[in-house]
């Protein structure tokens, strides 16, 4: 008798227990975090519309390179605490701006379009600063860079963005002078201007034409003339009618 009921007792108990646990004690790795339809029922909310700003199948994992390598890269207005190569995951599809900084070098600053391709790698070059010395024949000439003037020859403009500019050189007394200069990346080039004299331009003539001036004796003469006409014709008159 109390063997049946220790037997009984033993099989109630192994009853409670797997209503208890539910049954756990098999091994099966049990995951905390939700389902991803109820992720995105939780991120959406109930009113809203249109597919969650982060969920699992819309990120993707990047790659940002530089050359050179080792700049620091500022993802969408957060420092990392990464240099290139890096590789950031989680990364929402979509644009981002990405910024590059490295010591002696200018920052880059960039757009990336994130998409839902596997591969998302990008790739930046960095550039150094560029110096020029410019030189002019005669020297004191005025110099402008892009129409902005930056001082007088002899000079030497450093730190400048590699690229192609327009360098105009002025000098009082001669022909202003245009060219295309191309500052070099990291590089130093010197550029030597001969200026021309320019042509004396013709002064500009004084003379005037005479102006004829009216005087009072111009009627006065032609009046007498015609009275003398008159009077010499009166006496032709008068001598033929007195005639013998």
């Amino acid at each position: 008798m109390i063997n049946r009921c220790a037997s009984f007792c033993m099989a109630l108990g192994i009853v409670g227990s797997t209503l208890l646990w539910g049954g756990q004690s098999g091994g099966s790795v049990v995951s905390l975090a939700p389902p991803v339809a109820d992720s995105l029922s939780a991120v959406k909310g109930p009113d809203s519309v249109g597919t969650p700003e982060v969920a699992a199948n819309v990120l993707r994992t990047i790659t940002i390179r530089s050359k050179p390598d080792s700049a620091l890269v500022v993802f969408d207005s957060m420092g990392i605490d990464s240099k290139t190569p890096a590789t950031i995951d989680s990364v929402a599809l979509g644009e981002h701006v990405v910024i590059l900084k490295k010591e002696g070098y200018f920052l880059k600053k960039a757009r990336i379009n994130v998409s839902a391709d596997s591969g998302n790698s990008f790739d930046f070059t960095l550039l150094k600063p560029g110096a020029v010395q410019l030189q002019s024949v005669p020297a004191g000439a005025s110099v402008s860079f892009d129409a902005k003037n930056i001082g007088v020859t002899p000079l030497l403009k450093n730190k400048m963005k590699p690229g192609e500019y327009d360098v105009t050189f002025s000098l009082d007394g001669y022909t202003p002078l245009t060219k295309k200069v191309t500052v070099l990346d990291g590089g130093l080039d010197t550029i030597l201007v001969t200026l021309i004299k320019a042509a004396p331009s013709a002064p500009l003539s004084s003379t005037k034409p005479p102006v004829q001036k009216a005087t009072s004796a111009d009627p006065f003469a032609r009046m007498l003339v015609t009275g003398l006409f008159v009077v010499f014709g009166l006496g032709i008159l008068l001598a033929e009618l007195v005639g013998p």
